[in-house]
């Protein structure tokens, strides 16, 4: 009897720290859950489309049949962010959109986004940095890991928003969406050729490019500490 009341406590306990997981992640989601950016932060020129989510992150879309994506995806949940002071003009051929921080190049009805027809500059360290589609960021200090399965050992991570570089890209054309139910679930991306790169360019402030990414990728629950139990170890109390 004594082992039957003991392991319906552990239940019970458990039962309760999942409860209470289920609900941090809900109320995460709900709050942040918003993935149609204002319209006043969006600059469309034939096929492609950019969408400026703060001085420092630009969301880049090409689309073959111009029709742009604007369900919340696995990763980016919230692109209604307040819109950062921005101007756009033209220069024969290319558009040109700048932020206080960003400085976008775009030659107009050219077609997918190549190192020929995009640019992206900042300042960094008294010196402009030029990014191209295509440029190899050997700077990146690396994310998580979409899964651990059959690791053994040391393991590489997935690229992630910070860099020695000063900028990072998130290639996000391929990943599944969320509908627009109300219990939000996967589904695939329409068929047709498509480009969604998010570009940060935040130099070497990490904590301003790591804190803008959970506005616009939603905020981490974090579960409790209770949750994890009892860690023991001989070298420390």
């Amino acid at each position: 009897m004594l082992n039957r009341n003991r392991y319906r406590n552990i239940y019970v306990i458990f039962f309760t720290v999942l409860v209470i997981m289920i609900k941090n992640v809900f109320n995460t989601y709900g709050q942040t859950f918003s993935p149609v950016a204002d319209s006043k932060a969006v600059v469309i020129i034939g096929q492609a489309r950019f969408t400026v989510l703060t001085s420092q992150l630009i969301r880049l879309e090409w689309a073959e049949n111009s029709q742009f994506e604007d369900h919340a995806s696995q990763v980016f949940i919230n692109r209604k962010l307040p819109v950062p002071p921005f101007k756009t003009k033209s220069d024969g051929d290319w558009l040109i959109l700048e932020t206080e921080r960003l400085s976008l190049k775009y030659k107009k009805n050219s077609g997918k986004f190549t190192k020929n027809n995009l640019s992206l500059k900042f300042d960094l360290n008294d010196k402009t940095v030029t990014w191209h589609p295509g440029t190899e960021n050997e700077g990146n200090l690396r994310g998580t890991m979409r899964t651990l399965d059959g690791v053994k050992g040391s393991a590489s991570l997935e690229k992630g928003v910070l860099s020695t570089n000063g900028w990072a890209v998130i290639d996000d054309s391929k990943r599944p969406l969320f509908d627009k139910s109300d219990w939000p679930w996967a589904m695939p991306r329409p068929k047709g050729e498509k480009q969604d790169l998010y570009f940060f360019g935040y130099g070497h402030e990490y904590k301003k490019a790591l804190g803008d990414f959970t506005q616009v990728a939603g905020k981490i629950p974090m579960p409790p500490r209770f949750a994890f139990g009892v860690w023991w170890s001989r070298y420390w109390s």
